[in-house]
């Protein structure tokens, strides 16, 4: 996985970070500047997904409050992994899966709001 800090003058707006990786293309795109607290805008949360790519274990946090459906994805969309879940944290084993793509949702339950994600096991 890759890290790398943001310095505090960044200019605010929608960047997109590009890596190639074991011969994948890693695509991530986030956001800079004070829209991205959920305080600032009650319609989004701050989910943390780490790390990605992943070996072993994913780890969840601040996922929305209440309750959600939790899948994980195979590259042809076949459910891997289904789990309905209250809590705002969760770690995701995943060191028996073969590298590549996979797709993580997370779906308020009774909400309109669903999330997809790209993650890359390697």
């Amino acid at each position: 996985y890759w890290i790398d800090v943001i310095p505090e003058n960044a200019v605010e707006g929608i960047w997109t970070f590009e890596a190639d990786f074991i011969e994948q293309s890693v695509v991530h795109e986030f956001l800079v500047g004070s829209e991205v607290s959920s305080a600032s805008d009650p319609g989004e949360f701050p989910l943390r997904i780490f790390p990605n790519p992943v070996k072993d274990e994913l780890g969840l946090l601040d996922l929305p409050i209440g309750e959600k459906m939790i899948r994980l994805f195979d590259a042809q969309w076949r459910i891997l992994f289904q789990e309905k879940r209250s809590d705002t944290w969760m770690d995701l084993p995943v060191s028996s899966l073969e590298s590549g793509i996979y797709f993580l949702e997370i779906h308020v339950v009774g909400g309109e709001k669903t999330i997809v994600e790209k993650i890359v096991k390697i």
